[in-house]
């Protein structure tokens, strides 16, 4: 899902709102390889630039996030802080972590910093913080810090702030030297006046689950109090399979492609035309109708692991062997190998994806398919379809998904995966005729209700007139 300004911005404000514990949706270009959907972690640079120490603690903070806006993956996210000690009694580093101790600290470029913040300060790092925002590698090495190796202020005994940031001219500051993990952030003391780079420190990041559905969607009062519906220790928002049912949510939710980069896939985003008639009454960008829920039982199919109510649930309801899903993500790209068009090795994968999107036509092609058209002559895929076997016995050999004693056929004449589009829903209800008793028996001319209303008024005033007499 790429992270455009307006949903940083937006993402800053629920931060501020909800306190520092909330996560921010980590842009691809920062996400170490090996980390998974909801994986959190912290990324550490030097900045490019240098500045001297004399300046107020907002200052070095505006210079740092200068820098951080700079770099072409670290200028995607707000919230950037300068590790520093300053004579104000600024010590970031701690509160820059915001008491959460126990998550990686990575470097721009992917490489792990320190296993956790308590390793940070406590010994040796385990690589050095050498590269910059944009992942190179400056020739100079010193970086002003204020605080020693353990993270404490290097503050001199008896004499506070001593050798802090923001010392006035003629005083020193101490500096780290970033190509050393031993003495990264106390190396020696230095004329404030002198220009030298700062460590920056991200906010907490989040491995996004890359399901084009907007977070605000799968948890509406994010981040708090988010749904987890297979229960996995992982919310929705952050889960790239919600159900657990081996098929990512980006597939089941029809949002693969999401051509205008706004966060809201083709399939549910009221800017995409290529499904008619989209209704968006609250005017949140997404259809009211989506994400798909083809049984309509208030449970959308990416949540739902029996997606047409046909007693079997959809890793078994599908042609596509997804067994292995989960087992490997080897390029890190967020797209797993099952259905990677780089990686797929199973039954179905062509190699090829004609739209772009990273996932491979055939195996997708595949899941969308009937295990036995000939029995079940519809073009219903066998996720969508409850009488896949024709265990009606229509004539046509399509089936009748919803028992209403009109075929799938019939009322369902050409299937299309957006949204049933060109299946017939006579009361707009979202669910297409075909799964919908409700719809078939209200629309369908054949139907008694009416009848059998008007002869129950007429009994009743029959009744009426016998009783007068």
């Amino acid at each position: 899902m790429k992270l455009t300004g307006i949903k940083a911005l937006i993402l800053s404000i629920l931060l501020c709102a909800h306190g520092a514990h909330a996560q921010v949706e980590a842009p691809a270009g920062l996400i170490p390889a090996g980390l998974s959907p909801g994986d959190t972690f912290f990324v550490v640079f030097r900045t490019d630039a240098g500045t001297n120490a004399n300046q107020t603690s907002a200052a070095l903070e505006a210079f740092a996030d200068a820098q951080a806006a700079a770099g072409a993956n670290t200028g995607m996210i707000t919230g950037w802080t300068a590790l520093m000690a300053h004579i104000d009694g600024t010590i970031t580093t701690t509160s820059a972590f915001a008491g959460i101790t126990d998550r990686p600290i990575y470097r721009v470029d992917g490489v792990l910093v320190a296993n956790d913040r308590t390793s940070m300060f406590s010994g040796p790092l385990l690589q050095t913080i050498t590269v910059n925002q944009n992942g190179d590698v400056p020739s100079s090495s010193d970086v002003w810090t204020g605080f020693l190796n353990n993270g404490n202020a290097a503050d001199v005994i008896g004499i506070a702030a001593e050798r802090r940031l923001g010392q006035p001219t003629g005083m020193v500051s101490r500096y780290g030297v970033s190509n050393n993990t031993t003495f990264w952030a106390s190396a020696g003391d230095r004329q404030s006046t002198f220009s030298q780079p700062l460590y920056v420190l991200s906010p907490l990041m989040v491995v996004p689950d890359n399901d084009n559905l907007p977070d605000l969607l799968e948890c509406p009062s994010f981040p708090n109090d988010c749904p987890d519906r297979d229960m996995d220790g992982t919310p929705d928002f952050q889960d790239a399979d919600s159900d657990g049912d081996n098929i990512p949510d980006i597939v089941e939710a029809l949002a693969l492609l999401d051509d205008d980069n706004d966060g809201i896939g083709n399939g549910l985003d009221i800017d995409d035309m290529s499904v008619p008639n989209r209704v968006d009454a609250n005017n949140d960008g997404i259809d009211d109708r989506m994400p798909i829920d083809s049984d309509g039982d208030g449970i959308a199919n990416h949540l739902d692991t029996d997606s047409d109510n046909d007693g079997i649930n959809d890793d078994q309801d599908t042609p596509l062997d997804v067994t292995s899903f989960g087992m490997a993500d080897t390029d890190s790209d967020g797209i797993d190998d099952l259905y990677d068009v780089n990686h797929s090795t199973v039954t179905g994968a062509t190699n090829v994806d004609a739209d772009g999107d990273g996932y491979d036509d055939g195996v997708i092609a595949t899941l969308y398919s009937e295990a036995n058209p000939t029995a079940d002559a519809d073009d219903i895929p066998d996720l969508f379809d409850a009488d896949q076997n024709n265990t009606a016995g229509t004539a046509d050999l399509s089936g009748d998904s919803d028992g209403d004693g009109l075929s799938d056929l019939t009322e369902c004449p050409v299937f299309s995966l957006q949204a049933s589009a060109n299946c017939p829903d006579s009361d707009a209800d979202g669910v297409p005729d075909y799964q919908d008793a409700a719809s078939s028996s209200s629309s369908s001319g054949g139907s008694l209700g009416p009848w059998i209303l008007i002869a129950l008024l007429l009994l009743a005033v029959l009744r009426k007139r016998h009783l007068r007499l």
